[in-house]
């Protein structure tokens, strides 16, 4: 009798513990996560204390402590690794080893037998030497924190490499909203994601996610997980299901996601052709489903609306060669769950179609709001155009499915506004025009931006190395005095804008008192680009003319963010960097700051919602009542204009910049006016309209030129 109790007991523990995995696409689904951290890098708890509340206190089914591998020396590595067959138990739990190396982006490699240097051939301090080291062992790595690696993985521009599994759409307590849903390294690409940058240059990347631990609450912190689908929990198993990209990333422990094409998983790579797609979902808490999309080529391709918790939709479709597709479900509570694509390669061949806007032409200005014809071009090589779809500032206005591709648009009233035009051809793939700006009127505008990227704020060191990953930024001193670099994006100013006034916005994030003094000036380049871990890579940069000096008060609150944590007005030195030749509405600024003593602020790396925000005012086609008032001017004569025969004759006060811009924003004539009637020689202009600027320091008059 007692064994027939005991029999009946381990059946039912077995039960038990096999309930704990759900079912579904003919796979049981595991929950874990392998980047994460214990004391080897500087975080909380041992290597064994890692494991073992992964296993008995969070449940999870797998698990990875992933320390730095800078830091690591060999009997650490040691102690991973054994840790991670200690609490290995086939069936219950699957211990990984690993190593987060931190190079050109931040990588997490699971399951090799030894570990890399920077030093290691070929040189493994580069992303790409990082991937030849994986080629020739048994092991994965998965990329992390995409939006905080600014500068990482090379941009995907190598040739993609099949040990690189995967890319976190979460991190820590962040969600997807920090790393999935972004603007990756490209611009106007439609605003694709790293992830999806990745997989449309060919990287097979699947979606991953990891708890990055660093507070000995692995796998408790949130209900954030990666699931792999397997048929057994065991390393072997696991590490196959990883190397097939059989996984995905979910907001919620417990839910199961199946997405099949022709009866294949994900992660599978098929031939172009038509297939039937299968997704299914369900949630062991038997939560409530909301919403299915799915993706084609990182942009939203089918939709179904749906209340239920049990999904189940079969959809057919026509796959083209080099396209990649993946699934994202919602449910009742707003969790998410987002799958890795499956890839197509060979088979069906569709070229992605053209399009352009052709009126109107990027940098013009209407005099007031008025109804205008907006018109694309587009064309398809291999088919047809079925539709064009026409935004103004990311909103659809409607769209045209015949040729001639027009829609008339009423401008509600002055300001600036961009066109976007989007083409779909007969088989269903799609792209989006580059923007066209255009102003409308008088007006005033204030816009701001906030530092949004890793490498857009950055400290450098007075030997010339750079800080990319610090979080805080020491306003200046910090063992020595350093330079700070502040980079600024979608302001969107228009050239030929007055800017009226413009300032900088810290947050204290410690206590700093003492006497500071700063000097702040603007990088005086056309677009500024994304600082490097270069040596140098700020003091090497031209500063503008235009310099302000701050001198901060004390700052004795942690979090405090107002007047005493605002920079001087820096309208000139922005002024100087919109009236440069080659300045475009969609060019980035960056911020310089040298000087002596220190206020620590917020980092974008420990804090994105309290990094440095700059915040600009400024008017387009009036005159700037802000600045420098030296400079009087009015009266002011500007004649003939319309201007017929080249010659231009200016009346005022001498040392005036005179700054003539063409429509797309250009700088077509510069010259500085020294007597008080002056004549400057436009005939190389061809006939059409312009603005010309008439400024000294930051006081501007705009005004229109027509040249006939």
């Amino acid at each position: 009798m007692k064994k027939v109790i005991f029999i009946l007991f381990f059946i039912s523990f077995f039960v038990c513990l096999m309930a704990q995995s759900p079912v579904i696409g003919g796979y049981n689904v595991y929950y874990g996560t392998l980047h994460n951290h214990c004391d080897i890098s500087g975080a909380s708890g041992t290597v064994d204390h890692a494991y073992d509340y992964a296993k008995n206190t969070a449940k999870l089914d797998y698990f990875a402590i992933a320390d730095h591998v800078g830091v690591i020396d060999e009997a650490e590595w040691a102690s991973n690794k054994a840790a991670a067959e200690k609490y290995s138990e086939d069936g219950i739990f699957t211990g990984f080893w690993g190593f987060e190396w931190d190079g050109d982006g931040h990588i997490t490699v699971i399951n090799t037998e030894d570990l890399t240097t920077f030093s290691d051939p070929p040189p493994a301090n580069t992303f790409v030497g990082l991937c030849s080291w994986l080629d020739v062992r048994n092991g994965l790595a998965f990329l992390n924190h995409p939006a905080r690696s600014s500068r990482g993985f090379s941009k995907f521009t190598e040739p993609p490499n099949d040990k690189i599994a995967g890319m976190e759409l979460f991190n820590k307590a962040d969600d997807f909203s920090r790393y999935y849903y972004n603007d990756g390294f490209y611009p106007d690409d439609g605003n694709l994601s790293h992830f999806d940058e990745a997989n449309s240059r060919g990287w097979k990347i699947g979606a991953s996610g990891a708890d990055d631990n660093h507070g000995a609450t692995w796998g408790t912190r949130t209900d954030y997980r990666m699931a792999i689908l397997s048929k057994h929990l065991s390393r072997e198993e696991l590490f196959a299901a990883m190397q097939a990209r059989r996984f995905y990333s979910t907001l919620d422990k417990n839910l199961a996601l199946s997405f099949k094409m022709g009866g294949e998983e994900m992660g599978s790579t098929l031939v172009g052709e038509t297939y039937d797609i299968q997704i299914q979902a369900n949630d062991m808490d038997e939560e409530s489903f909301t919403k299915v999309m799915l993706f084609r080529n990182g942009f939203e391709f089918e939709t179904w609306d749906i209340d239920t918790s049990d999904v189940d939709i079969s959809f057919p479709i026509i796959t083209f060669n080099g396209e990649f597709f993946y699934i994202k479900v919602t449910q009742a509570d707003g969790d998410e769950a987002i799958s890795s694509p499956i890839y197509i390669k060979g088979g069906l061949f569709n070229t992605r179609p053209t399009c352009s806007i052709s009126t109107p032409l990027n940098g013009t200005h209407f005099d007031n709001p008025q109804t205008i014809n907006i018109t694309a071009e587009a064309s398809d090589t291999d088919g047809s155009i079925a539709s064009v779809e026409f935004f103004v500032n990311g909103n659809s206005i409607g769209s045209d499915d015949l040729a001639p591709f027009s829609l008339n648009y009423i401008i509600p009233e002055n300001g600036s506004y961009e066109f976007t035009a989007k083409a779909t051809d007969d088989d269903g793939l799609w792209v989006t025009s580059t923007a066209v700006a255009f102003t409308v009127g008088v007006f005033s505008s204030t816009v701001s931006s906030r530092i949004a990227e890793e490498m857009d704020d950055i400290e450098e060191r007075s030997n010339g190395n750079m800080n990319p990953s610090s979080s805080d930024i020491e306003l200046v001193y910090d063992v020595s005095n350093q330079i700070i670099g502040l980079r600024f994006t979608g302001l969107n100013i228009p050239p030929g804008a007055a800017i009226e006034s413009a300032n900088i916005q810290f947050t204290v994030d410690e206590v700093s008192t003492g006497t500071c003094v700063l000097s702040i000036k603007g990088h005086n380049i056309d677009n500024s680009p994304q600082f490097t871990s270069a040596n140098y890579n700020v003091s090497d940069r031209h500063t503008t003319v235009a310099e302000i000096s701050w001198i901060p008060t004390n700052w004795p609150s942690v979090g405090a963010s107002g007047a005493d944590q605002k920079t001087p007005d820096l309208s000139s030195i922005i002024q100087e960097i919109v009236n440069r030749a080659g300045y475009m509405q969609s060019s980035a600024i960056s911020i310089i700051i040298t000087g002596t003593g220190v206020r620590t602020t917020e980092a974008y790396e420990d804090s994105p919602g309290s990094a440095a925000l700059l915040t600009v005012e400024y008017t387009f086609g009036m005159e700037s009542q802000t600045g420098n008032q030296s400079l009087d001017l009015t009266p002011i004569r500007i004649y003939p204009n319309p201007v017929s025969d080249g010659k231009l004759t200016i009346e005022i006060d001498g040392g005036t910049l005179v700054t003539v811009f063409d429509i797309s924003g250009r700088i077509c004539h510069q010259s500085k006016i020294e007597n008080s009637k002056t004549v400057i020689d436009v005939s190389g202009l061809k006939s059409g309209l312009y603005i010309i600027n008439i400024s000294n320091d930051n006081k501007v008059v705009s005004q229109k030129l027509v040249v006939k």
